[in-house]
């Protein structure tokens, strides 16, 4: 007689098999598979069967019953501290501006400064002068320092009023405490601060042997964006 040689994948599956059958089992695999064909009332049985308990019990458990996937809020914390479970559904509206607005703070006449010591005022134009010798150094050209000086931050410089539409902003000397896109707030001598236009108002600054007459329609902006960008010629004064 003539055996016939059996394939591999044959013998892979037999030895398969007999491992299943000797009941060899993984390192993960649960030591106890209920079968899959159980209906629900017989799972109930199988599970009062291996508990001990009667079955009336695991119907009390299991029938009825809500299953919640996600995790249920922590009760002992809130009970501890004794304090209201928090409903996490409720969700608290986030404000990211806290406190009052610009048109608020102006009504109030927070941004207003009326009075300020001229002797600090002059202690701020000591820092000024430091800051404009590092920037303007020693200019040897006119056209070299007007362009510098259209760029220079003129808050705590010295300056007087030449010219204005406004009669009595006419001869008004005094240092420059705020500088804003339209104005300057200067202090004079009797510690008065004032507001003076620049779009109607021309300024003398005086540096080292320099004397710079500043238009303030060709400033017409804040000090950042002076630094950052180069302005533009106008051809009106």
């Amino acid at each position: 007689m003539v055996k016939r040689k059996r394939s591999r994948s044959a013998s892979r599956s037999d030895s398969r098999n007999g491992d299943q059958s000797k009941g060899d089992r993984s390192l993960y695999q649960p030591l106890y598979d209920p079968p899959r064909s159980l209906k629900h009332s017989d799972s109930l049985a199988l599970l009062a069967e291996k508990s001990g308990e009667p079955l009336s019990l695991w119907k009390a458990r299991v029938e009825g019953k809500v299953l919640h996937l996600n995790d249920p809020p922590p009760e002992q914390t809130s009970l501890l501290l004794d304090v209201n479970q928090v409903d996490y559904t409720v969700r608290v509206p986030c404000t990211k501006f806290s406190g009052i607005s610009n048109t608020t703070a102006k009504t109030l006449g927070l941004f207003r400064v009326r009075r300020v010591p001229y002797e600090h005022a002059l202690e701020f134009n000591s820092l000024w002068l430091d800051y404009a010798r590092k920037v303007l150094g020693s200019p040897k050209t006119h056209l070299n320092a007007s362009k510098l000086v259209a760029m220079l931050d003129l808050q705590g410089s010295l300056v007087e009023v030449v010219r204005s539409n406004c009669a009595s902003y006419v001869g008004t000397v005094g240092i420059i405490l705020r500088e804003t896109q339209n104005g300057f707030n200067i202090v004079d001598s009797t510690s008065k601060v004032k507001f003076i236009l620049k779009n109607s108002s021309v300024f003398r600054l005086d540096y080292d042997d320099w004397s710079f007459f500043i238009y303030g329609r060709h400033i017409a902006a804040s000090p950042a964006s002076r630094s950052k960008s180069k302005l533009k010629p106008k051809g009106f004064l």
